[in-house]
């Protein structure tokens, strides 16, 4: 994570205190830049500095290399594009994503086809038990790839491109925990078209299956996860732009 104030928000505060008392999660927070207030963390979870200029990739990659020494071989990630309303229902959610991952090797929230089919990095998790050689191989590319990276490519080499790492390259079996019903994207896409208006977005009246429902059914997954997303979709946009 990253804060512009260098101080943790008090809804990162609540959900690891809930987490680290109500769980058996070892806790990684990789953190770019200052947090002064790390003090009033549970100090069962362990504060890691990135050096390394960051985005949530390179959090990721630093988090999941501490993480292995561990030997354990399930992971869960987030960052702080997730402001956690509700610290218990979120807790579940985290909860119900590993438990999700005892049948698919890789669990993400949604899976979007805004540009192109990707799933969405800003909480994800992975199983590499019985994959063993596919955890080496992300490990040694970790070590490979632990540099600074604009956010063009973390967009471009690491979200848009992880539904082909995950089923193409891998092969790995995956589930999906945010599946909306058919009223429910037909309410998505009605607050698609209020927000974003109908001469600027030509392309998502043509392609409904371009449109990123996650992004416009902000109270539904409110209610029923825990969490709302807060950061833009700017970047994203430029690129389907362009």
């Amino acid at each position: 994570m990253y804060e512009r104030n260098a101080a943790l928000r008090e809804d990162v505060i609540a959900f690891l205190d809930w987490i680290s008392q109500e769980s058996d999660f070892e806790v990684f927070l990789v953190y770019n830049g200052e947090l002064s207030n790390l003090d009033r963390l549970p100090s069962s979870v362990r504060c890691i500095p990135n050096p390394t200029q960051g985005y949530d990739l390179n959090c990721y990659i630093r988090g999941f290399l501490e993480a292995r020494l561990t030997g354990r071989a399930r992971f869960v990630f987030l960052n702080n594009s997730v402001f956690i309303s509700n610290p218990e229902v979120f807790m579940r959610t985290i909860l119900s994503m590993s438990r999700k991952l005892e049948d698919s090797p890789f669990v993400a929230f949604s899976l979007s086809h805004e540009i192109r089919k990707h799933f969405q990095s800003f909480l994800f998790g992975i199983d590499f038990t019985g994959h063993e050689q596919v955890m080496e191989t992300v490990t040694d590319t970790c070590v490979r790839y632990d540099r600074a990276f604009t956010r063009e490519e973390v967009i471009g080499l690491f979200e848009l491109k992880s539904y082909d790492y995950v089923v193409r390259d891998f092969k790995l079996g995956f589930s999906v925990l945010f599946q909306p019903g058919l009223l429910t994207k037909l309410k998505g896409y009605a607050a698609f078209l209020l927000r974003l208006g109908f001469l600027d977005n030509m392309r998502g009246l043509i392609h409904l299956d371009r449109v990123n429902f996650s992004l416009f059914l902000k109270s539904d997954i409110e209610r029923q996860f825990g969490f709302r997303k807060i950061k833009s979709t700017t970047v994203l946009n430029k690129l389907n732009e362009s």
